[in-house]
């Protein structure tokens, strides 16, 4: 376990590497709403994705705990309210 900040910066490192590894949050997170837009057969945006991410970790820590799906559901919550304060100020 660990404290509150350490978790947060480990969620933040995980912000990080996948901006690497993936593209940036916003760009990944879109093209996974495209994609289940596609599939779906109904709109979705990426503002969906992200909380629907954490409701993926939500279900496997139903299974126990896990310090990964923590820090990763609290991550895709940090990328939704980044999504929202982005879309705010492209409206501004």
């Amino acid at each position: 376990m660990s404290s509150p900040e350490e978790f947060f910066a480990k969620c933040l490192k995980h912000i990080q590497e996948r901006g690497e590894s993936y593209a940036s949050p916003e760009v990944n997170l879109e093209r996974i709403a495209r994609l289940w837009t596609e599939y779906l057969r109904c709109s979705v945006n990426a503002y969906d994705v992200s909380l629907m991410m954490v409701m993926i970790k939500i279900s496997r820590l139903m299974h126990g705990y896990h310090q990964d799906s923590l820090e990763d559901g609290a991550a895709y919550f940090a990328l939704a309210e980044l999504l929202v304060k982005r879309e705010k100020e492209v409206k501004s």
